[in-house]
């Protein structure tokens, strides 16, 4: 049995036995690739072995890739390698959560530039916040991350490749931006144990020549869900996610070494009462917890706290969000997720509450002084006690400005007030938002993107 502490469950002897079954299973039963000529390829590198339609990778060549991934993973929700607290906004959502009418809809290409501005000014790096709908479909993801790049220092770039055709041109749109790569990315496991060959084609397929997309970022990004893509039991379900995480990692830059790549997992608990997958259960903070050991003991990486999930809608919801982010502090996390994400979509307001609550984290994270003087606290006693209290005791003032001068979110008793105050932060922020890309650089842009559009439209 497994008894959990804020850092996991996972005994070291344990995290290690995960180790060697995970490269067990690679070895003995491989990642099916659904492509002759890619298995006939990988079928000639030394320590990889071709078993049917399986590629099957030897536990040296696997440990010495893990060493490249552990200084070179292009995955956005470990935590810096700086330990600086940072934040994420939401994956790619769909509509936008207007503060000024609380009307919900598909964001306008205006509604993205308030949203990615909002983000870039709240110190956000990661995926576009929004993934735009009301541009005709070609042209989507290319659309998406230029509004990014002519708005933000570090917002856009891991934003999907609907195809090759797709991918060239947000490869290119960033190039022009002068960005470093990621631009585009494809994740390619497929739980149980397969991999995505049109990915991997569009890697093989370019393999030696000088417009290789090296731009795109491969791997995964590894989502089995226990109980219906992966074992239920622990620890299955996180040998295999192990498993898929790295071959998706390692498998196209065994095809073309200038390809990059990421290196992760997630899961949902699948939802046996109704054969689906559902909201996050209260054991899924256990289960994430025994993930973020498993990433830890292979990668020499933390994933980040899900402070995203669920809405500001109450004074409750708002310090359920808090306690979990610093749970996940404790537990070693750094990178904040989701931030701003409510539903299938973006909410200025929920993005401001998010970051206050970090901010306001990020003060105790930094620690605290430890007053070792000896006799010091005997003597703040007895002072204390001949006053009858130690609100004026200088001990106390030394932290009236934590204390006193709350946040926004622990200054407003009143829910509505806060709402309102949260959304006049946020039109405030925008307003102030400087960030500009110099005209040469917009001219590269748009030049790129007119091209796009008629490679994309075939106008």
């Amino acid at each position: 049995m497994l008894t959990f502490g804020l850092t996991g469950g996972f005994s070291d002897d344990q995290l290690e036995q995960v180790y060697n079954e995970t490269l067990s299973v690679l070895e003995q039963i491989g990642m099916q690739v659904a492509d002759p000529d890619i298995r006939g390829f990988l079928g000639g590198l030394p320590g990889i072995h071709v078993k049917d339609d399986r590629v099957c990778y030897a536990p040296q060549l696997v440990g010495e890739w893990i060493e490249v991934i552990r200084h070179d993973n292009l995955e956005y929700s470990y935590n810096r390698h700086d330990r600086r607290i940072r934040m994420v906004g939401p994956y790619m959502g769909q509509q936008y959560h207007d503060p000024d009418t609380g009307e919900v809809r598909y964001a306008t290409a205006d509604d993205m530039r308030v949203a990615v501005k909002l983000c870039d000014a709240l110190d956000i790096y990661g995926p576009s916040p929004i993934h735009l709908q009301t541009v005709p479909p070609p042209l989507r993801q290319v659309t998406t991350q230029r509004i990014c790049l002519e708005n933000s220092r570090e917002i856009g770039g891991w934003g999907p490749a609907a195809s090759e055709k797709d991918a060239y041109w947000q490869c290119r749109i960033s190039e022009a931006a002068g960005r470093p790569a990621p631009h585009c990315c494809m994740e390619i496991p497929i739980s149980p144990l397969r991999l995505n060959v049109e990915a991997l084609r569009m890697v093989f397929s370019r393999r030696g020549r000088d417009d290789q997309l090296t731009g795109m970022v491969i791997g995964g990004g590894a989502v089995p869900m226990p109980g219906a893509t992966a074992p239920i039991f622990v620890p299955g379900c996180f040998i295999q996610a192990m498993a898929e995480a790295l071959a998706a990692y390692i498998t196209p830059q065994l095809i073309d070494p200038r390809v990059q790549g990421y290196c992760s997992f997630g899961g949902f608990l699948f939802d046996l009462r109704r054969a689906t997958t559902g909201n996050l259960f209260p054991e899924s903070v256990l289960y994430n917890l025994l993930g973020r050991q498993v990433i830890e003991r292979f990668l020499g990486e933390t994933m980040g706290s899900s402070i995203g999930v669920g809405a500001f809608n109450s004074p409750q919801a708002a310090l359920s969000i808090g306690f979990k982010a610093a749970c996940d502090v404790l537990a070693g996390a750094r990178s904040f997720l989701g931030v701003g994400g409510y539903g299938d979509g973006f909410c200025p307001v929920s993005a401001v509450l998010a970051a206050d609550i970090v901010k306001h984290l990020g003060k105790f994270i930094e620690g605290r002084e430890y007053r070792s003087e000896p006799g010091l606290s005997l003597e703040a006693i007895s002072e204390a006690l001949e006053d009858g209290t130690f609100l004026a005791h200088p001990t106390t003032l030394d932290y009236r400005k934590l204390y006193i001068i709350p946040e926004l979110v622990f200054e407003h008793s009143d829910h509505e007030r806060l709402l309102e105050a949260a959304a006049e932060k946020a039109r405030q922020t925008v307003a102030r938002h400087d960030y500009c890309l110099p005209d040469d650089v917009l001219g590269d842009i748009e030049e790129v993107y007119r091209a796009a559009e008629r490679d994309l439209l075939g106008s």
